[in-house]
């Protein structure tokens, strides 16, 4: 893990081993993290066997990848709340509930997108 002024010499696989090491993190701590990975494996699994076009596999993809990046983010906003403010605070609070909101923002377009897809499918 880098610290501002003493990773200046840090490489490529240093700067990989750190990502992996949110992913594991995330992964390993986070309950929402999972069943979003489980649903985006099942997805992925599911995608080549639709008609779809390619413009509309791509936006799955795309979306399976936002889901899964704004959960990342809404981790990382929670545990830097919690390191800077220990105790509750309303506008701590209020940082982690907008976080969790641009989550549920997404996943819901996500759904949304794939309705119109499995809609047009079925039609």
């Amino acid at each position: 893990m880098g610290f501002p002024g003493t990773d200046k010499k840090r490489g490529l696989r240093q700067s990989f081993r750190d990502a992996w090491r949110g992913l594991s993190y995330a992964f390993s701590t986070q309950r929402n993290f999972r069943w979003e990975v489980l649903i985006a494996v099942a997805v992925i699994a599911v995608l080549p066997s639709l008609p779809l076009t390619f413009a509309e596999a791509a936006g799955a993809y795309f979306f399976v990848v936002l889901v899964l990046l704004a959960e990342l983010i809404n981790t990382a906003v929670e545990k830097a709340v919690d390191r800077i403010s220990p105790e509750f605070h309303p506008v701590a609070g209020i940082a982690k509930d907008v976080s969790a909101g641009a989550v549920l923002l997404v996943a819901t377009a996500a759904l949304i997108y794939a309705l119109v897809i499995l809609l047009r499918i079925w039609r």
